[in-house]
């Protein structure tokens, strides 16, 4: 489905800004209560599977306008075993920009294997138990583990992209405890994603999310790398077809400085 939407317009805005994106999820569609890169091995394919989006703005300013690609995302998924599925996705939406001499033109979003054991035990069954290992969304911020095509924005707010942490490369393990409670943790480099190389100081992150009703979740998140520790807390409620959320993050360095989120 095609969909277009105008998102701002203000007369007291600089410009109009106009956001076409194409991907199957109707644009109304709901925040998840608890967004996790955990694949749901039961919906794959033995065979690869192929699918994408692309995400194309326009802004217009008085007499200018400007239309940019800002995303254009393939993934590719498979399950090659019953207790084990494979994620790659590539971004291509800066291909024939004029910055793609800074900028490659094809970036590794997401690249990671997840493990489950088998589906037996009565554990297993209760825990749900998942391992991921590659390049995936680190367990943080609630906003950046949102899929693109479920935010009802043009772009993710400042505040994320000033504290949230993105995606990265390492180990991430998470328990389910049926629809009572979700529990994610993760080991990463700390560097940020397609970067192999270390300075030693991992990064610890880890994000539970507890849900009193089906329809409302209430979580805490806390990570540490070195002299940086952030933390927060938050709830989403979908009840009555509708998502209301709230969050507060909060971020301290050797200086003792705390920054709020949103």
């Amino acid at each position: 489905m095609n969909t277009f939407a105008i998102l701002a317009h203000r007369r007291n805005l600089p410009g109009l800004i106009l956001l076409a994106t194409f991907f199957a999820a109707p644009l109304a569609a709901q925040y998840p209560l608890a967004p996790s890169p955990v694949l749901n091995l039961g919906s794959m394919l033995r065979d690869a599977g192929l699918s994408g989006y692309a995400s194309v703005r326009t802004t217009l300013r008085d007499d200018t306008a400007t239309t940019i690609v800002n995303r254009a995302r393939i993934t590719v998924q498979a399950l090659p075993v019953p207790f084990a599925g494979v994620r790659i996705q590539a971004d291509f939406s800066a291909v024939g920009r004029s910055t793609a001499d800074t900028v490659p033109a094809f970036s590794l979003t997401d690249a990671y294997v997840q493990i489950i054991p088998p589906d037996s035990g009565r554990m297993a069954k209760l825990l749900r138990p998942a391992l991921v290992v590659g390049q995936f969304r680190t367990p943080f911020s609630l906003e950046y583990l949102t899929p693109f095509s479920q935010l009802l924005t043009a772009n993710r707010s400042q505040a994320v992209d000033r504290l949230s942490t993105r995606r990265d490369i390492g180990a991430l393990g998470q328990f389910s405890l049926d629809r009572f409670a979700k529990l994610t943790g993760a080991v990463v480099g700390g560097e940020g994603p397609n970067r192999t190389t270390s300075d030693g100081r991992q990064m610890l992150v880890g994000r539970i999310t507890l849900f009193p009703h089906s329809s409302i979740g209430v979580s805490a998140k806390w990570l540490g790398q070195g002299n940086d520790h952030r933390w927060g807390y938050g709830a989403m409620d979908r009840t009555g077809g509708r998502s209301h959320c709230g969050r507060r993050s909060y971020k301290e360095d050797r200086t003792r400085q705390r920054d709020y989120d949103d």
